[in-house]
């Protein structure tokens, strides 16, 4: 199956090296898609696997032959040599709306305290340099099962097993195009062997196995968003049969539940799969507090104080309702859930005003 093509802006010298590459291709290959090319993260740390994709799979790679060497010194002088402070990602659209800049000095600058994605590896320089010579010039992709996306994760728009690389900035990675997700994971890619017990999986086979199941979960949280409930439970029931838990579609139920106005099936959700997880407290903020203090502001004080009674003594999650309270102009709001909780707080505002004053861009309370 193909998908019809789109945004896309060919130029001569992409279409002339994909015409070298299908030349190559239809000498060695039987059997396999000859149209795609597939770059293996691991060997990108290599010179001559560089040289491979450049002239013999149809990738452009505007690097010198002394860029390319540098990848082989074990020192790490490519560092130096192909480090940009910035890099914009151009697609050639006629309108010149598809486009974006990374400033990868300022995430250098900032990685300490915000964890930023910043080039190290000899890899990671060269799926910048792939991306920015052949975006727009035919599809990119990175599939579900990579480790890392490059610090491309913001601009990913998810069509299933694989998300493709736009000019969209989207920082809490929600893209997704919604029909061809479902084209996919309805009628292109096959799980025969999945449901068949007679085909031995083992532990590792197994996680690899759930990465079918993102595919209905994305569609599955899309369709609660847009309160299509009936569609969503229909494909959150196909992601199960792949995900051995409720904890991983923690997600999807956190915007169902909020999104029909079933807060105490939430709580109940709460109780029995995030409380008690090791990780109870990020899982938390990630998902049910992001997700409030996104769409429904209305249910913050509720879910800050679920939270912030749980746990009495981490006044980190007290900075994140007084940074919430001070971003939304909500800071009465923010008093009041102090105030009620403060006969189980083991800190009080007072406490942790020094230690975000900077963050929050206030001198004095």
């Amino acid at each position: 199956y193909v998908h019809q093509a789109r945004e896309v802006y060919p130029t001569d010298e992409s279409q002339e090296a994909i015409k070298r590459a299908m030349e190559y291709k239809n000498q060695q290959c039987k059997g396999i898609r000859k149209d795609v090319t597939v770059a293996n993260l691991s060997l990108l740390n290599t010179s001559w696997y560089i040289r491979q994709l450049r002239d013999l799979e149809g990738v452009i790679i505007n690097w010198s032959e002394d860029e390319i060497n540098s990848l082989d010194d074990r020192y790490g002088s490519f560092q130096k040599l192909l480090w940009k402070d910035s890099v914009t990602f151009d697609a050639g659209d006629p309108e010149g709306k598809m486009k974006f800049t990374i400033n990868y000095r300022e995430n250098f600058e900032k990685h300490e305290t915000t964890g930023e994605f910043y080039p190290r590896r000899g890899s990671d320089f060269a799926v910048i340099q792939i991306i920015k010579d052949n975006f727009g010039k035919r599809p990119i992709y990175f599939a579900v099962t990579c480790e890392s996306r490059v610090g491309f994760d913001d601009y990913l728009r998810n069509e299933g097993m694989v998300s493709r690389v736009v000019a969209t900035y989207d920082p809490v990675n929600e893209q997704i195009d919604i029909d061809r997700l479902l084209t996919n994971i309805d009628k292109v890619y096959k799980y025969d062997s999945i449901f068949d017990p007679k085909v031995y999986k083992d532990d590792n086979m197994k996680r690899l196995v759930m990465n079918y199941g993102s595919g209905f979960y994305r569609a599955a949280v899309y369709f609660a968003k847009n309160h299509q409930f009936e569609k969503a439970e229909e494909y959150v029931k196909k992601a199960r049969a792949f995900i051995d838990s409720d904890i991983r579609l923690t997600e999807f139920y956190v915007t169902y539940y909020i999104e029909k106005g079933e807060l105490d099936k939430l709580d109940a959700f709460i109780e029995n799969n995030i409380w008690g997880n090791r990780d109870e407290v990020d899982n938390y903020i990630f998902y049910v507090l992001r997700y409030v203090m996104k769409h429904h502001n209305e249910l913050v004080p509720r879910y800050l104080a679920k939270i912030m009674a749980r746990h009495p003594d981490d006044p980190e999650l007290g900075a994140i309702a007084l940074d919430y309270g001070d971003h939304y102009k909500q800071m009465s709001q923010i008093d009041a859930l102090f105030d009620s909780l403060k006969d189980i707080l083991l800190y009080t505002p007072e406490d942790i005003y020094p230690s975000i004053q900077e963050e929050m861009g206030n001198q004095s309370y």
